[in-house]
């Protein structure tokens, strides 16, 4: 009979990484960095260059739900005035880093903000950080724009990061 293993260190080694994989620790969430998003947010403003925004508009922005919404958010809003600016996989840390350049800059009547599933699912962002961030971000554009009105899409668990 054929030996399972050509030799004892083998097994060794083998049985000893298993049970490094049983005993090992969840990976610690990757770190946010809104810069990740530079190009993206440049290329919204050479399209401003090239076809100026719409006065008086309502900005939605937010993560990819938002950003696959782009190619019929103008005729599925209709009548509505919009500036379609969501970037996937954005958080509420890079709605608020990038938030002059994607949104304040339009000087809107309205912002629609959708973040949160990549918060809380890929980064694990506590939900009291996300609040306080959006606190943030509702005071930035109030002391920006008093009169603008803020509309938020609520945050929704992502089935496909449902574990």
């Amino acid at each position: 009979m054929k030996a399972l293993f050509p030799s004892a260190a083998f097994a060794v080694l083998f049985l000893g990484g298993l049970s490094g994989v049983a005993g090992a620790q969840p990976a610690a969430p990757p770190k946010i960095d809104p810069l990740r998003f530079t190009a993206e947010i440049e290329a919204f403003e050479k399209e401003d260059k090239m076809t100026p925004a719409p006065k008086d508009a309502i900005v939605v922005t937010g993560a990819s739900s938002i950003r696959r919404w782009h190619p019929t958010i103008k005729e599925d809003l209709a009548p509505l005035t919009v500036i379609p600016r969501g970037f996937g996989g954005s958080t509420m840390e890079d709605a608020l880093y990038w938030l002059d350049r994607v949104a304040l800059v339009y000087k809107p009547r309205a912002i629609v903000v959708y973040e949160g599933d990549n918060d809380t699912g890929r980064y694990q962002v506590p939900p009291a950080k996300i609040a306080e961030q959006f606190e943030a971000i509702v005071k930035k554009i109030h002391a920006a724009l008093p009169k603008t009105r803020i509309y938020v899409i609520g945050i929704k668990p992502s089935v496909s990061r449902w574990e």
